[in-house]
């Protein structure tokens, strides 16, 4: 759900930057599935910064007088979206980010130990990365060797040559957004 969440309020962020008949909408709806996204995981802290580098390059293209209050109401919906899981967790245990640094936050509820990832998490990005995810995925995910599959390592490059072929900057701009996305997450 928080991918479906993410992909489709990228994809209404996109279409907010490109001359959308209805720009306010688009704004809109990329705030409500993106806060959506912001409830249901708060990895998208990792996806914000890379959202808004197209935001920030393109602004003088999008920044109008006009819609300047509905900025304003997206920026509000995402944040009050967003924030009910973590005020929920905040007046329920007294952390915000339940289970996480509950040295931090005592809570009567829970030991006041703070969350230690598994060591086989803290690698980086290097280049080998993405073959040590295909063929030595339980270091990465909680499964078994090779759970990530290779498909994905098959598509990719073949994708990316035929997106330069063909001139779409729509998707060369998906495709770097997905690839700072994953140099980010590690």
């Amino acid at each position: 759900m928080w991918a479906a969440l993410l992909i489709a309020g990228t994809m209404a962020i996109l279409r907010f930057l490109t001359d959308s008949a209805d720009r306010k909408g688009d704004l809109l709806v990329a705030a409500i599935l993106c806060g959506g996204a912001m409830a249901a995981k708060a990895v998208i802290s990792i996806h914000l910064p890379m959202l808004a580098i197209p935001l920030l390059l393109t602004s003088r293209h999008w920044f109008q007088v006009e819609l300047a209050r509905t900025m304003v109401l997206a920026v509000s919906i995402f944040a009050l979206l967003g924030a009910i899981p973590y005020a929920t967790a905040y007046r329920v245990t007294g952390n915000p980010v339940f289970p996480f640094f509950k040295g931090y936050f005592k809570s009567p509820l829970h030991p006041p130990v703070n969350f230690q990832p598994p060591a086989i998490f803290d690698r980086g990005f290097r280049l080998e990365t993405l073959f040590d995810m295909t063929f030595h995925s339980n270091r990465f995910l909680e499964a078994t060797t090779g759970a990530a599959g290779f498909q994905w390592r098959l598509l990719v490059v073949p994708g990316v040559v035929v997106i330069l072929l063909l001139r779409q900057r729509r998707a060369l701009l998906i495709a770097l957004l997905c690839l700072g996305w994953f140099m980010l997450t590690f």
